[in-house]
């Protein structure tokens, strides 16, 4: 998580999730597997 200054909440932070893998131990499924995707291309 990326707080921005000393008085940041979590709320307002910006959070990295790993693909596969559970947030919380107590999740009982992980984040998206990213295998298949599609890139986009900008116009």
């Amino acid at each position: 998580m990326f707080l921005d200054g000393p008085h940041a909440s979590a709320r307002d932070a910006v959070h990295l999730v790993f693909a596969n893998e559970k947030v919380r131990p107590d999740y009982v499924l992980a984040t998206a597997d990213i295998t298949e995707s599609d890139r986009a291309i900008a116009p």
